[in-house]
């Protein structure tokens, strides 16, 4: 299944200007069923927020990849690895981050 949106929205701030008009120029994903128990996925998205009313015109482009693996162990018991990039380059001092986020889950079910 591959999945391709775009999309353009108003997000609370965290401080910096009275909003922040978020626009997701390209969101891309991709899931494929390799066999009944596993499943995989790639997805990424390239973002840009622009900080309304700040005093520096805040603007920060955020870059985000990620890819995942869903294992179903047995009925009721699946096991999930996901890894997530993420790079914001801004141009107010000392916003730009890059951020490696590593998850496992386990889902339980009757």
């Amino acid at each position: 299944i591959i999945d391709i949106s775009s999309s353009r929205h108003p997000v609370e701030t965290n401080g910096t200007g009275s909003f922040i008009e978020n626009t997701d120029y390209i969101v891309a994903s991709w899931r494929h069923a390799w066999s009944e128990k596993l499943s995989s996925r790639v997805r990424g998205r390239l973002t840009n927020q622009d900080y309304i009313d700040s005093a520096a015109n805040r603007e920060d482009d955020i870059k985000t990849f990620g890819i995942g693996a869903d294992y179903q162990f047995r009925h009721g018991v699946a096991f999930a690895l996901d890894y997530d990039y993420s790079n914001r380059d801004s141009n107010a001092i000392y916003k730009d981050y890059d951020d490696n986020v590593i998850m496992f889950s386990v889902e339980l079910g009757m």
